[in-house]
């Protein structure tokens, strides 16, 4: 058998619904040089013509069915180390069902990737890359040792541009296979008939080869001591001062006894937090908001930072003392 099954229960009361996820354990990590952006594409390519469905009979079955075919209940998304498609049935009906259960399998293996819909795709996928220049040349610089500053989620324009419909196949083939595919189903169902239909849909599943290498992800940057740099955004209302702190991550799979040992940092941040953005109440405060926060990015590396945003010049009042942020003369 393709897959594996696992049942939980829950003792929360379910609506007449199903929530389905695929997950793909494949992201822009995985993408070799000269790949950088594929696994975002693959990613818009389900949306497109499948084994099953055209492009053009796709969208009008899913309205057919009552389903949002972008947003509230189908969608997807490409992260460093994973893709995610969502379909959220507003029903339990036989047709609903094995229509959604179809798609699911048709994203596996089913997407045609038609050279003509990769081509119309390609300006779409350009398009998002309007808004991430600034992005990208912070990672590159607060993570220069790191492989997550080399890969980009929506990918270079340059690789982008230049992609065959090979490639899109070979990376395909490489990662949608079951050893790296998990689905997940929430919601009012018979586990036994549940079961039954996961095993009809992907049983005949097969992996194409061997699972892929462990990803290199590169090394915490050390020995540069305190850096300073400035990154220009003319989308951005006003500025930000950041100070942030990169190490090593710690690697330990997520658990509870993990979680309560960090429960007092989390707290620090919290007060911190809460602090700075009380500042922005105060109309004498050279601060309008601010926040303090740890972040663990998939094991690979933790990231800390305080941050404020200072008010817009001019904003504050003209008796403001610029040494303690209040009136002149007024008591600190």
């Amino acid at each position: 058998m393709a897959f594996d099954t696992l049942r939980f229960k829950t003792t929360q009361p379910l609506s007449s619904s199903l929530e389905l996820r695929l997950h793909v354990d494949v992201g822009s990590l995985h993408e070799a040089n000269g790949e950088e952006g594929i696994a975002h594409y693959l990613e818009h390519m389900a949306f497109q013509s499948l084994r099953s469905y055209s492009g053009d009979e796709l969208f009008p079955l899913m309205q057919r069915l009552g389903i949002d075919a972008f947003g509230k209940h189908s969608n997807a998304y490409t992260d460093y180390t994973e893709t995610v498609y969502r379909l959220s049935l507003p029903d339990t009906d036989h047709e609903t069902i094995t229509a959604c259960f179809t798609l699911m399998r048709d994203y596996t293996d089913g997407m045609l990737l038609l050279e003509s819909e990769l081509e119309i795709e390609m300006g779409v996928v350009l398009s998002e890359l309007q808004d991430t220049e600034t992005v990208e040349d912070q990672f590159s610089w607060s993570f220069p040792d790191y492989l997550i500053s080399k890969r980009w989620l929506i990918g270079l324009e340059e690789s982008i541009q230049k992609f065959i419909r090979q490639q899109f196949l070979d990376f395909y083939q490489d990662y949608y296979i079951p050893r790296r595919t998990t689905l997940i189903v929430v919601g009012d169902m018979n586990a036994t008939s549940m079961e039954d239909l996961i095993t009809k849909f992907f049983d005949s599943m097969e992996d194409a080869g061997p699972l892929g290498k462990p990803v290199e992800v590169g090394n915490t940057s050390s020995g540069k001591g305190l850096r300073t740099a400035v990154f220009e955004d003319e989308g951005l209302e006003g500025d930000e001062l950041y100070l942030e702190v990169v190490k090593p991550g710690v690697g330990a799979p997520d658990s509870a006894a993990g979680r309560i040992e960090r429960i007092q940092l989390h707290v620090c941040n919290r007060i911190a937090s809460e602090r700075l953005q009380s500042y922005g109440y105060d109309d004498y405060s050279a601060i309008s908001w601010g926040g303090a926060y740890i972040d663990s990015w998939y094991n690979i590396f933790e990231l800390g930072a305080i941050w404020v945003a200072p008010q817009l010049v001019g904003s504050l009042s003209s008796d403001c003392n610029p040494r303690t942020g209040g009136p002149t003369g007024a008591a600190v």
